[in-house]
């Protein structure tokens, strides 16, 4: 799996007297979070492990509160309802159900179509220079609706998933071998 540093590399670094007057930079922190994952037979001991069973996280946030949003930033979800009634369901229909967690979900997000300057957090940084983000981080305003915009690509041209009518956050998908198109694609 790609680390943090990896997010690093492919961010632009700019001279800071190199950017735009008319664009602000916004100031970057890590928020950390200690999360209860042992190291086993199932997963592996890694650099973030703090011991045998605990991992240390960490996720860049952007101070994107300061941005002023210039278009729609919402992305929907799938309604509880809609949730609900499909579970009432499954068992009749015998569906089987499986569940995916995105982990990192914005960063492997399309490119963001806009120039965003981020002061890199201390002890990240080089000196005299700052980030031209190409790839969206956590806290920007309309990172959201990029990450949905991603997603719904690759559930419809790449899984032929459909878009419910009624609920716009709940994709389906109908016919013969769609179990396996799902498993090879989300394995990748």
């Amino acid at each position: 799996s790609r680390g943090l540093g990896d997010v690093y590399k492919r961010q632009e670094l700019v001279d800071r007297d190199s950017m735009p007057t008319d664009q602000q930079t916004l100031g970057a922190r890590f928020v950390y979070t200690v999360k209860d994952k042992p190291a086993g037979p199932t997963r592996a001991k890694t650099a973030a492990h703090m011991n045998d069973n605990f991992l240390l996280a960490a996720r860049l946030c952007v101070q994107g509160f300061k941005e002023a949003p210039a278009e729609n930033t919402s992305a929907p979800t799938v309604d509880i309802g809609t949730s609900r009634t499909v579970m009432s369901i499954m068992p009749i229909h015998k569906w089987h159900f499986e569940t995916v967690d995105v982990s990192r979900a914005f960063l492997p997000s399309y490119d963001l179509e806009r120039e965003v300057y981020i002061n890199p957090p201390p002890g990240v940084g080089v000196k005299g220079k700052i980030w031209k983000a190409v790839k969206p981080f956590y806290g920007l305003c309309n990172v959201p609706q990029k990450w949905y915009n991603t997603l719904i690509g690759f559930l419809k041209n790449q899984l032929n998933g459909v878009a419910s009518e009624d609920d716009k956050g709940c994709y389906y998908w109908a016919g013969k071998g769609t179990k396996s198109t799902l498993k090879k694609e989300v394995v990748k």
